[in-house]
């Protein structure tokens, strides 16, 4: 039996216990004062299993992709680029950068932002048994489970009204960090798709992610229903029980402070400055980039790794302080940045389409996370690569508040650092793979 034939079985059965999800109310959102012409939209951080820019749709019949309806789904013309012109967030692929009318969530939207242009960001379903309301034909309308146009996708005036607060900062703090543990329950074995869960890696790392947003927005009622909902309690207890959501909220309470040291005395080529980055608990993931002359950066100390540009760290939440070497091969002067962005349940977007199914059934409500509209910490620090070790480096901190101070100590952290830690994932088939398609199932 392939995978996708183990979803599709799952999907079947998780139908029988499908609920219902209230519409969220819409505001008209703002769109660019000069309507944009046709345009082809950035891909969503990370990687996808399929490539949007070469669409296939899965045949369930045939297991087979075939070519789909649009070929580059990150295009934006006809009726998407009316909804983009009006303000709206624009649905451009599924988790698996697919074109499928039982898309699975997180969902890559592309919207407009004053001063930016087009922002692509993923955005989190928090309604588990309603459809995810992707899909689009070759005409470019939004389509839902059953071909059918849908109303365009549309900004909520308000909070996720079936959320209390506690449960909008705890999915904010996943969305934006990941969490260091999952351990998914499943009946038909464990694939071991994914090592990690992270918004900013692969598909199966972040559809584990949407499992756990859906432990904090839809538990598992008691008593359990039936044997795959007994799977997905058995994973939110055993990857973000109660303590864990406990510990979420507690980051909640200090200010949140990023800083970065650099080494006082010149370096020779082929040494390496070693930079301390510490953050507290509230400060979010951080992105590191360098400027200045070519050569290696490397987690030297520390629970972390880096991927891409991203310091990923491996405990959380719990304070920590990572040190990073960074070996030049050339003279001159190696600048460090260091930039964490917080989590914040008022930079969180509420999104939802009031298009109904011919099954009553409505669209999934999205949370995405909007970087634009939050607080972003900045730190930054130097060091002098040169022949002879002479002369000295520089290094500054940031404060919550983003305000730069002078530090004299080489290595010296200002303070801990936790960011929630995006490592260890393990895939249950049974729930992942088998909810790959449970929204899509849900008919």
């Amino acid at each position: 039996m392939t995978i996708r034939s183990l979803v599709a079985a799952f999907c079947a059965t998780l139908m029988m216990t499908a609920g219902f999800a209230g519409i969220a109310s819409a505001a008209h959102a703002t769109g660019p004062a000069v309507s944009a012409t046709e345009f082809y939209a950035e891909l969503c951080a990370g990687t996808t299993e399929s490539n949007p820019k070469e669409a296939t749709v899965w045949d369930d019949v045939e297991n087979v992709s075939l070519p789909g309806p649009v070929p580059d789904l990150t295009r934006v013309w006809g009726p998407r680029l009316d909804s983009y012109n009006d303000g709206n967030v624009v649905p451009l692929y599924d988790v698996w950068g697919e074109n499928n009318l039982n898309g699975y969530p997180p969902v890559c939207g592309v919207r407009y932002v004053e001063g930016v242009g087009p922002v692509s960001e993923w955005m989190y379903c928090t309604d588990y048994f309603a459809h995810v309301c992707s899909g689009v034909d070759e005409d470019g309308n939004l389509v839902d489970i059953d071909g059918d146009q849908l109303p365009d996708m549309e900004e909520s005036d308000t909070a996720n009204e079936k959320l209390t607060p506690d449960q909008e900062k705890i999915i904010a703090y996943l969305v934006t960090h990941g969490w260091t543990r999952y351990i998914g329950s499943g009946g038909e074995g464990d694939f071991g798709f994914a090592t990690s869960a992270q918004p900013l890696g692969d598909s199966f790392q972040r559809s584990a992610l949407q499992v756990l947003v859906w432990c904090v927005s839809d538990p598992v009622a008691d008593p359990v229903p039936n044997g795959s909902e007994q799977l997905r309690k058995e994973t939110c207890e055993n990857s973000l029980d109660a303590n864990d959501q406990a510990a979420i909220l507690a980051t909640y309470g200090p200010a949140p402070e990023l800083s970065a040291t650099g080494p006082t005395a010149t370096l020779k080529v082929g040494e390496t400055a070693r930079f301390t980055v510490s953050a507290n608990a509230a400060a979010g993931p951080i992105t590191i980039s360098t400027t200045g002359p070519a050569g290696s950066l490397t987690v030297t100390s520390g629970s972390a790794t880096l991927m891409g540009n991203q310091l990923l760290l491996t405990e959380a939440p719990a304070t920590q302080t990572v040190v990073l070497g960074f070996t030049a091969t050339e003279v001159g002067t190696v600048a460090l940045s260091a930039e964490a962005t917080p989590a914040a349940t008022e930079s969180i977007g509420w999104n939802q389409s009031p298009g109904v199914a011919a099954n009553e059934k409505p669209c999934q409500i999205f949370a995405t996370f909007r970087k634009d509209q939050s607080e972003v910490l900045r730190a930054d620090a130097s060091a002098i690569f040169a022949v002879a070790s002479t002369g000295a480096g520089a290094n500054v901190s940031a404060n919550a508040n983003g305000n730069r101070i002078a530090n004299t100590g080489a290595d010296s952290p200002a303070f801990g650092m936790t960011v929630a830690a995006l490592a260890a994932l393990v895939v249950g088939a049974g729930l992942l793979v088998g909810t790959r398609r449970k929204a899509q199932s849900s008919t």
